[in-house]
C-alpha cells in the first residue's frame, strides 16, 4: 500500500492559551452520506495536500475525483471529514480534522480502501491515528466489528482520543496507595525554566518551549540571553528565574525568528528548528537536534539519555497531560490537567516511581520533568504513558 500520513504540526501542537472552541457545524449526529466537496476551507486543505502528495505516487497526468463524509469525535461532535478519493482510478482515502480552529490532514492514504467501509450505516467516529470506531443504536463498535465495545473498552479509548474541542482543558486526581515506594530521577536544574506567554501574542507554543530551552542554555552560553544570569545557585542545587521583561524579549524574538502565524496559525516544525537556528547564531552559537524517535515512536529510552547528557528536550504532542504529584501518608495524590489538543513543551529530567501495591502488585510510572507552557500550569510532569501522543521529540544543544 502506498500512503503517507501527514504530521499535524500547525496549529496542532501550537497553542499560547488554553481556549475552548466553539463548534463550526450544528451538533447533530447523523448517519454517513457522501457530499460533494464544495471548495471550503476542509476541502481546500484535503485537495492542496493530495494534489501534492500525489506528484509522489504517480507519474504524469493526475486525475482526481472526491467526496466527503462527517466524522465525529467520542462525544459526538463533528470534528472533520473523511475524503474518499480516486487518484488515477486508484481508490484512498483522508482524515482531515478541525484542532485549534484551523483544519489539518491527520492520515493521508493513497490506494487504500475506506477504513469504515464496513460501518454498518452508522456514524464515523475518529478516535486518532488509524484508529476508527463507529455508533449505532447507542453503542460504539470497531470499524468493520459487530460488537459492540463494554463500558470499560469505551472510557478507556475516551482517554487517548482526540475531540472536537481540543482547546479545552480538563482536570481529574488519582490517588495511589502503596505499601512501599522507590523513585528513580534525574534533573537538570532544581528549578527548571517555567515560560509561559505574553500579552498580546497569540499561538504562542513554539516560541515558549524554545524559550525556555533558551533559558536553560544561558546557564551556560552566557551570550545567548545579553545582560542577564539565568538562575541562582543554591548549595549544590540551581534555581532558574520566574520570567520577567527579559525572558518577555526573548520570547517576542523568537516569535519573530520562527515567522509564528505568518504562513498560517501557529509555527511549523521547519519554522521552530530554524527560529531557534536564527536566535542562537545571533550570539554566534549554534543549535544542533537529536531526535528521540525510533521508527516513528517516541523512545523515553533515548530521552533519558540525552537528558543524563544534559541536554534538555523539546517534544511535539497532539493530546497531553501535565501532573503534580503529591504525597500523603502512604499514597500520592496525582492530579491531572488534560487536553486533546496539540501542544510543544519542553523537558529538563525525569522521574520514575516504582509502588508496590496491598496486593504485592508493581506499578511503575514514568515521567518527564516539563515546562509546561500553560497559564495554569508553569511547571510539572508529562507521564509518557497517559493521554499522549508524541509527533516528534528532539534534544536540543546549544555550542
Amino acid at each position: 500500500m502506498k500512503k503517507r500520513s501527514m504530521k499535524m504540526i500547525t496549529g496542532l501542537m501550537l497553542i499560547a492559551a488554553i481556549l475552548c472552541l466553539s463548534l463550526w457545524f450544528a451538533p447533530v449526529l447523523t448517519s454517513a452520506s457522501a457530499m460533494e466537496l464544495n471548495n471550503d476551507e476542509c476541502d481546500v486543505v484535503f485537495l492542496e495536500n493530495v494534489k501534492e502528495l500525489a506528484k509522489e505516487n504517480y507519474a504524469g497526468v493526475i486525475t482526481i475525483s472526491a467526496t466527503k463524509e462527517m466524522l465525529f469525535d467520542m462525544d459526538l461532535q463533528p470534528m472533520g471529514f473523511l475524503y474518499l478519493f480516486s487518484a488515477n482510478d486508484e481508490a484512498g482515502y483522508a482524515v482531515v480534522v478541525r484542532i485549534n480552529g484551523s483544519f489539518e490532514v491527520a492520515e493521508l492514504y493513497f490506494n487504500a480502501q475506506d477504513p469504515y467501509e464496513e460501518a454498518n450505516g452508522g456514524s464515523r467516529v475518529y478516535v486518532g491515528n488509524m484508529l476508527y470506531l463507529y455508533y449505532a443504536d447507542g453503542d460504539f463498535y470497531v470499524a468493520g466489528g459487530e460488537t459492540p465495545l463494554s463500558e470499560h473498552q469505551v472510557e478507556a479509548v475516551r482517554s487517548m482520543a482526540f475531540y472536537a474541542d481540543g482547546g479545552t482543558l480538563t482536570t481529574s486526581s488519582e490517588t495511589v496507595y502503596y505499601v512501599t515506594k522507590s523513585e528513580n530521577k534525574l534533573e537538570l536544574a532544581k528549578r527548571h525554566p517555567g515560560i509561559t506567554h505574553i500579552p498580546g501574542y497569540t499561538n504562542t507554543c513554539a516560541p515558549v518551549a524554545g524559550a525556555n530551552i533558551i533559558q536553560f542554555w544561558d546557564r551556560y552560553k552566557t551570550d545567548l540571553i545579553a545582560n542577564y544570569t539565568p538562575g541562582t545557585t543554591v548549595g549544590s542545587l540551581y534555581l532558574y528565574k520566574t520570567p520577567d521583561s527579559t525572558t518577555d524579549a526573548v520570547l517576542a524574538q523568537l516569535y519573530y525568528d520562527m515567522e509564528t502565524n505568518v504562513y498560517g496559525d501557529g509555527t511549523t516544525l521547519s519554522q521552530f528548528m530554524n527560529g531557534l537556528d536564527t536566535y542562537c547564531a545571533r550570539s554566534n552559537y549554534t543549535v544542533s537536534f537529536d531526535s528521540c524517535m525510533v521508527n516513528n515512536t517516541f523512545s523515553y529510552t533515548t530521552a533519558k539519555q540525552y537528558l543524563a547528557a544534559g541536554k534538555p528536550l523539546s517534544i511535539f504532542l497532539y493530546g497531553f497531560n501535565v501532573v503534580d504529584i503529591t504525597p500523603i501518608t502512604n499514597a500520592d495524590v496525582l492530579s491531572y490537567w488534560l487536553s486533546g489538543a496539540g501542544h510543544i513543551m519542553s523537558a529538563f529530567g525525569y522521574k520514575e516511581i516504582t509502588y508496590t501495591l496491598a496486593d504485592s502488585t508493581t506499578r511503575v510510572d514514568k515521567y518527564l520533568m516539563v515546562a509546561a507552557g500553560l497559564t495554569v500550569k508553569e511547571r510539572g510532569y508529562l507521564n509518557v504513558e497517559s493521554n499522549l501522543q508524541v509527533d516528534d521529540a528532539y534534544a536540543i544543544t546549544v555550542s
